[in-house]
């Protein structure tokens, strides 16, 4: 674990702008911090919390506030190591992933190095666009060192052990695309994704790579809907067909 507070704090500031969620909810626990911090040292802010039964009439405001921050930054470090929430939003992973369900994305475990065809990630995407800095989830295509080549909706991966080319046979693409060609070959740290829903999706037929840097983690539990509770949300075991 290489990352420092500083290294911490950014992450927190980036999560919270690439999530709208996240944003919103950093915003009500900030102006709380604040309210609770000016309360140690005014009596009237200290009533007004107490009138809207934040505070006991009895309890410091500072011993609040200091349980608090505790909370947040065990809650940061966790969120920085170990486990991470992600709630999708859109119809890009349709017809896998719904928009609305809850994931718990691993950064423990999950080793960037060995992430394969047809995983379910999650990436903060960092392009010169409206979406810039937000978080995307899509699947796993081509890894470093695959030719990546898309034509009339079909994809087919060229490496050392398909010199030849292979065509991946995409059952799970229930809405394809054959408007977005492709041609592209991942240099080292370099990935591309996209999403199940090609017909809809923005992803790199669109934008091109993603770099090692900005993978946020794998997709190892769907929480929510409670009817659709798995382990490895979306993942698929994506065969070849000989070109």
């Amino acid at each position: 674990m290489t990352n420092t507070f500083g290294d911490i704090f950014q992450n927190f500031i980036k999560d919270s702008i690439g999530n709208p969620y996240g944003l919103l909810l950093s915003i009500i626990i900030l102006f709380f911090i604040i309210s609770l911090f000016i309360a140690i040292f005014s009596k009237s802010v200290r009533k007004n919390l107490t009138t809207w039964n934040i505070l006991e009439k009895d309890e410091s405001p500072a011993t609040l506030l200091i349980l608090i921050v505790t909370i947040l930054v065990i809650v940061k470090i966790i969120q920085g190591f170990i486990i991470q929430p992600f709630l999708v939003d859109g119809g890009s992973m349709l017809p896998t992933l719904e928009s609305g369900e809850l994931l718990i994305i691993d950064k423990l475990s999950f080793d960037v190095n060995k992430l394969k065809c047809g995983d379910v990630i999650v990436f903060r995407h960092v392009k010169d666009d409206e979406y810039n800095g937000q978080f995307f989830i899509k699947r796993l295509i081509g890894v470093p060192g695959d030719r990546v080549v898309v034509h009339n909706g079909i994809t087919t991966i060229y490496n050392q052990e398909n010199p030849n080319g292979e065509i991946l046979n995409e059952a799970f693409v229930k809405y394809p695309d054959i408007t977005k060609d492709l041609d592209i070959t991942l240099g080292q740290d370099e990935y591309i994704a996209f999403g199940d829903n090609r017909a809809e999706s923005y992803d790199s037929r669109s934008w091109g790579v993603i770099y090692k840097k900005d993978i946020a983690g794998k997709a190892v539990f769907r929480l929510f809907p409670f009817t659709k509770i798995e382990n490895n949300p979306g993942t698929v075991t994506i065969d070849f067909t000989k070109n």
